[in-house]
């Protein structure tokens, strides 16, 4: 497709061999090779497809930071560590930035930043007492408290997700699942498929529709749910056929994309003990799951990417579901990383997580846990400037049009 830049590389399992091509921000598919569901792992001479970027903290003697978003320009929000353990605020990382950008507070420094969208709004939490959920509009360091549910005025709020609509969702004290259609207006209840409290909102696209999780009293275990725009009622998503002994009690959802398609996780137990995890998709619909293996996922970008964990690492979900990409495998072999789990991915292919560097390798320095930035290569031409502003607008064209919203 024109505006879109590719990149082919090799990947080989047992003895056979294929093709993958990776679009450049966002869309991986199999041209050739195994017919079923393969595992990536990249043959010798295989081109790097991402440089990895270490998430810094906010001071120099500690490393704790974790990234949980980040949008089309590749600008991140999280957390990160200040001067010990007990003083983590929310943070930005701007593309090209040596350093984290602190979020502006109210009473407490220490918060979550959960969720930006790609106008560069963010949103998150503030922890207090009350926790306030907060909004930093695009730009710049200042906060906005979001309205408190009106049945509970001075309840605790937190903002998990934003849409380039404006839409945010979250929970609110009194509300349970909340959704925000300003930043100025009261929240309104998401109400669980049985009209009971839900427990909150996790992810929400630009349509409005969102989806989280409920406590469901059947199994005493949280049941993942989707909240149609326009409505307030939950859809009980389905769970996973019982396996091997094994029977899927609990589910959460934690991304939608604009087409509709939904991640999350699946536990399995024995009893009443939980003994797997399973990463899962469901449909637009909400009318089927697929097991995507073992682990979560917990992001997915506007062509149906997917990333999350599992066995070994930090894993992408490609599009069609054809190719299992163990992200250790498409980064420079001595990069000293190892990823451990992936958040999120934006529709120009940015990855971000967490994962454990080793600085010296086999010397004496002792490797840190840390976010990490996975930047495409080669890296999206004008991220910072007007060269990609065209190809998001295609994107954009191309998602519409297959949601058919």
């Amino acid at each position: 497709m024109k505006g879109e830049n590719r990149s082919v590389i090799a990947y080989s399992r047992g003895g056979d061999g294929g093709v993958l091509e990776v679009k450049q921000g966002g869309g991986v598919r199999l041209l050739a090779g195994l017919a079923g569901a393969v595992f990536l792992a990249p043959t010798a001479g295989a081109a790097v497809q991402y440089r990895v970027e270490i998430l810094r903290n906010l001071s120099s003697g500690t490393t704790s930071t974790t990234a949980r978003a980040v949008n089309d320009s590749g600008v991140v929000v999280g957390d990160a560590e200040r001067d010990g353990f007990f003083r983590v605020p929310p943070v930005r990382w701007d593309l090209g930035a040596s350093a984290p950008t602190e979020l502006g507070f109210f009473k407490s420094e220490n918060g979550f930043g959960w969720g930006i969208n790609n106008s560069g709004d963010a949103v998150g939490q503030l922890q207090g007492a009350p926790t306030t959920a907060a909004v930093w509009p695009a730009g710049g360091t200042s906060v906005i408290a979001l309205p408190s549910f009106s049945a509970n005025p001075n309840g605790d709020n937190v903002a998990r997700a934003i849409s380039d609509t404006g839409w945010v969702v979250g929970s609110s004290a009194g509300a349970g699942a909340a959704r925000w259609a300003t930043f100025s207006t009261a929240p309104v209840s998401l109400r669980a498929p049985g009209g009971g409290l839900a427990t909150a909102a996790t992810a929400v696209n630009n349509h409005g529709d969102a989806v989280g999780s409920a406590h469901d009293s059947s199994t005493g275990q949280e049941q993942a749910v989707l909240w149609q725009a326009g409505g307030t009622t939950g859809l009980a998503l389905p769970r996973l056929p019982a396996s091997g002994g094994l029977v899927n009690l609990e589910t959460v959802a934690y991304g939608i994309n604009d087409a509709g398609w939904i991640v999350g996780l699946a536990t399995m137990y024995s009893g009443t003990q939980p003994k797997t995890q399973r990463a899962v998709r469901w449909s637009p619909d909400g009318s089927t799951i697929v097991d995507l293996g073992s682990g979560f996922a917990t992001g997915i970008n506007s062509a149906g990417d997917a990333v999350g964990l599992s066995s070994p690492g930090a894993t992408l979900w490609t599009e069609d579901l054809n190719v299992t990409v163990d992200l250790n495998t498409v980064i420079a072999p001595d990069s000293g990383w190892n990823l451990l789990f992936a958040t999120d991915i934006s529709d120009t292919g940015f990855i971000i997580g967490q994962g454990t560097f080793d600085p010296d390798g086999a010397g004496p320095l002792t490797p840190v846990t840390a976010a990490f930035r996975l930047v495409p290569v080669p890296e999206p031409a004008g991220v910072v400037g007007l060269g990609l502003s065209g190809w998001i607008v295609l994107r954009r064209r191309r998602r519409q049009s297959v949601s058919g919203r």
